[in-house]
């Protein structure tokens, strides 16, 4: 199993424009794509996340991750999931509800992605927190991950740009 080792740091809007040209000059053999989705994290009724269903314009991913940090600001995660048609995202919905989960929050992210092999650069917003750049490398060597997550903040020129070192989850505004 691999691991998902990811940074992510938030970017203000000049810095935003500017990254995007640069990793599209950097990296013209990424596959670029736009991002829309709608992440729900789901759990017992009082209890922690324990999956999430994320909702594209296509499909529906279920996904269960078991989370850690490495390093300051260095995520290392384990996942898995499944995807299925966004026509079944109903069915899946009332599965987990009669196995007694519900919807605990959410999270919109939308932006680019530029994916190479096992390397994916996103730019994001999440309303309401803003803008962030987020760079995710799968191996099951995690140092080798780490060197290469290094290198692209090194040669996008931000390895001075902080590393945010809480989840989505912690900083969203809690109802």
């Amino acid at each position: 199993m691999e691991w998902e080792v990811e940074v992510k740091s938030r970017l203000t809007p000049s810095l935003l424009v500017s990254l995007k040209g640069k990793i599209g000059e950097l990296y013209p053999q990424a596959v670029h794509s736009a991002i829309n989705f709608r992440d729900v994290y789901w759990g017992a009724k009082a209890g922690s996340v324990a999956f999430r269903l994320r909702y594209t314009p296509h499909s529906l991913t279920v996904t269960h991750k078991r989370k850690s940090w490495g390093e300051e600001g260095v995520e290392m995660n384990r996942e898995s999931e499944f995807s299925l048609p966004l026509s079944e995202a109903t069915r899946v919905e009332s599965f987990f509800k009669l196995l007694g989960y519900n919807p605990l929050y959410e999270k919109e992210k939308r932006g680019e992605a530029w994916q190479i092999d096992k390397l994916t650069i996103e730019i994001v917003e999440v309303p309401p927190l803003g803008h962030f750049i987020e760079i995710e490398y799968l191996s099951s060597d995690k140092e080798l991950a780490l060197e290469r997550l290094q290198e692209v903040r090194h040669k996008l020129n931000i390895r001075e740009l902080p590393l945010e070192e809480r989840y989505y989850s912690e900083m969203l505004p809690k109802e």
